[in-house]
């Protein structure tokens, strides 16, 4: 119909739920390196459509792409994050797709991923077709979380659990930096 061709516009689209701990870094470089691999251009950065440039500061980030989250996973120092994820995804060329880890066909994480996943959603069948939104209700405002927790630490925890803010929301309501935020989540995932 638009006369494109390739593996973003081919086949059904397919949803695959992910292990956000393990494969959310080797499925960021799997995107990006993508052009890379079909011969499209030498390097990530050549392709003009990537968000690649703009994490590693080549451009300007569009409001659209939050790049503080991704970054916070490599250093809560900028530029060293940048460096890191830079060597990151260059370490990726050549490497094996991580499609060999796909799991019944749906799941891209380890066993314990999986039985998570299936027993939080055994017992759903009855809502199959109900959109998301009208699942759960709204998550409850940074107020409302922060009068709910005493403990700063915990209303940030539970905001971001909520799925509903980001790291960089988060710290401004907390008057912190999105590191910090992302450091607090992540120690506390850590000690579950």
């Amino acid at each position: 119909r638009h006369g494109r061709a390739g593996h973003l516009f081919q086949g059904r689209y397919k949803a695959i739920l992910v292990d956000g701990d393990s494969y959310f870094l080797a499925l960021n470089r799997y995107v990006v390196l993508n052009p890379v691999r079909a011969g499209m251009v030498a390097q990530p950065n050549d392709w003009p459509w990537s968000s690649y440039p703009a994490m590693i500061g080549d451009i300007n980030s569009p409001k659209w792409l939050c790049t503080d989250s991704l970054l916070a996973q490599f250093s809560t120092e900028r530029e060293e994050a940048v460096h890191r994820y830079a060597r990151f995804v260059g370490a990726g060329i050549g490497e094996k797709s991580i499609w060999e880890g796909l799991n019944r066909q749906i799941y891209l994480g380890n066993e314990e991923f999986i039985k998570r996943v299936q027993s939080s959603h055994a017992g759903l069948s009855k809502t199959v077709g109900v959109p998301k939104t009208q699942k759960r209700p709204p998550a409850p405002s940074l107020e409302k979380l922060a009068a709910r927790y005493a403990n700063r630490d915990e209303g940030i925890v539970a905001a971001y659990a909520t799925g509903e803010y980001s790291y960089q929301q988060i710290a401004e309501f907390y008057g912190l930096h999105f590191t910090t935020v992302a450091k607090i989540v992540r120690r506390r995932r850590t000690t579950e």
